[in-house]
């Protein structure tokens, strides 16, 4: 029952969103402040911080519970489902192994 009153307090009422943002690859100091050589460098799903940030809360302006920013992120996250399951863990097993690859470096 003490569970129960806790979500109680911490859940919103109804009606209420908490907007979110999902960016894709987006160029930051992260890699180098972790110290990793890994990460999605370059490619044309790279988006700038700034850019992230602006689209992100043009998103949240309009009212969108949920913002990919970067437009070609955006398709690829649309197509993605439309794809075999077969084909989309193979894809996913490639990048996989292409992070791994270069974090190794």
């Amino acid at each position: 029952m003490a569970s129960a009153r806790r979500c109680a307090l911490i859940w919103p009422a109804p009606g209420w969103s908490s907007p979110r943002c999902a960016p894709g690859p987006v160029d930051s100091e992260f890699d180098k402040v972790a110290g990793s050589a890994g990460g999605m460098t370059g490619g044309p799903l790279r988006i700038s911080a700034a850019r992230c940030a602006r689209e992100a809360l043009a998103g949240f302006d309009r009212g969108a519970a949920l913002v990919f920013p970067g437009r070609a992120y955006q398709v690829a996250i649309r197509v993605l489902p439309l794809l075999p399951r077969g084909l989309q863990r193979r894809r996913a097993a490639q990048s996989a192994a292409r992070y791994r690859g270069a974090a190794r470096r």
